[in-house]
C-alpha cells in the first residue's frame, strides 16, 4: 500500500512539475504585443494586442470573407469609429472563439460582428479540444517562436504598436467580374447549423455580453458563397438565440454591389470598392448607437490617423 502511495506521489509531483514548466514556456513564447508574433494567419490576428487597451469599439471575426469586406480605416476615416478585423482564411469558430477571447482580456468592444461563412465550416471534436490545450498553454501555438524571442521578453509590456495599419483588412483593387444567374433565388431549403457549431455560437454569444459588446450575425455579399438555404439556416439559428441577423445579399438597394466592378473573384470575395460599400453600411448603423463615440479629434487616438496615412499610400 505505501508503495503505491509512493508512486501515486511521484506521478503527481511530475505532472505539476510538467504543468508549471509549460505555463513557464507559454509566458515565454506568447507575443507581448502584435509585433512580436510570427508571420502567419493565426499570428497576424495578434496585432490586436498592440491596441491600446479598451480602445476598440467594433471587432470583426470570420473566414476571408471577413478581412475582404470589413474595412477598418474607411470606419475611422468616415465615422471616427474603430475597428479589428480578426478574420483568417477557412477560420473554424473554434479559432473565433480563440480571437473573440484574446480581444476580450484588454478590449470592451460595443460590436461583435461574425460573417456568418465560417458558421458552415466544421470544427471536429478534435479541433476544438486542441483549441482549449492552446488557450491554457499558449507555448503548443507559439512554439516556432523561439527563434524570435529576445533577452527581455520576461519584463516586455504590451505597447501601443500597430502590427497592420490596415487593422486586419487585406487590401485588393483587382477584379474579375461575376455571374449573377440563380444568385439568391427563391428557396425554402434550409441548410442546417451542426449542434457543435450551434453551441460554439452560443458561447460566443455569452462572452459577448458577459463584456456587454452585441454580437450581431453579418452575411457579406458573394454570389458564389452564399444563397437562400444558408440564409434561412442563419435565420433559423439566429431566432433561436436571440441574434440580429443582417444579411447582405438581400440588400441590394442599400448595399448596390455591382458584380462587374465590386469582386476581386468571380463573386467569392469583394474587392475594396464592394468592401467600401459594405463598411459605410455597417458605419451608418454603428453610428446611430449614441455610445459610440467619434474618436477623430481625440489625441489619445492620433496612432489611427497616422494608420490611415500609410492604409492611404495603396491606393
Amino acid at each position: 500500500m505505501k508503495v503505491y502511495l509512493k508512486h501515486i506521489l511521484h506521478i503527481t509531483v511530475f505532472l505539476i512539475i510538467f504543468v508549471v514548466i509549460l505555463l513557464g514556456l507559454s509566458r515565454l513564447v506568447v507575443p507581448k504585443n502584435g509585433l512580436n508574433a510570427a508571420d502567419t494567419d493565426i499570428d497576424q490576428n495578434n496585432g490586436i494586442i498592440g491596441e491600446k487597451e479598451n480602445t476598440i469599439d467594433v471587432l470583426f471575426l470570420g473566414d476571408s470573407e471577413a478581412y475582404s469586406a470589413f474595412v477598418p480605416m474607411l470606419l475611422w476615416e468616415q465615422y471616427g469609429i474603430t475597428s479589428y478585423c480578426c478574420g483568417t482564411s477557412a477560420q473554424t469558430l473554434d479559432n473565433t472563439e480563440s480571437y473573440l477571447m484574446t480581444c476580450l482580456e484588454r478590449q470592451t468592444p460595443e460590436y461583435v460582428i461574425l460573417e456568418t461563412d465560417t458558421i458552415f465550416r466544421e470544427a471536429s471534436f478534435d479541433a476544438s479540444f486542441l483549441q482549449k490545450a492552446n488557450m491554457v498553454f499558449p507555448v503548443f501555438l507559439y512554439h516556432d517562436r523561439w527563434k524570435s524571442i529576445c533577452n527581455n521578453i520576461f519584463t516586455q509590456k504590451n505597447k501601443n504598436e500597430l502590427k497592420d495599419y490596415a487593422k486586419g483588412y487585406k487590401y485588393t483593387d483587382a477584379v474579375n467580374p461575376a455571374s449573377v444567374k440563380g444568385y439568391m433565388k427563391a428557396d425554402k431549403t434550409v441548410k442546417e447549423v451542426s449542434a457543435l457549431n450551434k453551441n460554439y455560437i452560443s458561447n460566443i454569444n455569452e462572452k459577448c455580453k458577459s463584456k456587454g459588446a452585441k454580437l450581431i450575425l453579418v452575411s457579406t455579399p458573394s454570389t458564389q458563397n452564399w444563397d437562400m438555404a444558408k440564409h434561412n439556416g442563419i435565420t433559423q439559428l439566429a431566432d433561436e438565440l436571440k441574434l440580429e441577423y443582417i444579411d447582405m445579399n438581400l440588400l441590394q438597394k442599400e448595399i448596390p454591389i455591382n458584380w462587374e466592378k465590386d469582386t476581386r473573384d468571380k463573386g467569392d470575395h469583394l474587392n475594396y470598392a464592394g468592401a467600401s460599400k459594405v463598411t459605410r453600411y455597417l458605419g451608418e448603423l454603428f453610428s446611430k448607437n449614441e455610445r459610440m463615440a467619434d474618436h477623430r479629434s481625440d489625441p489619445d487616438y492620433e496612432s489611427w490617423n497616422r494608420s490611415l496615412a500609410e492604409f492611404k499610400k495603396q491606393f
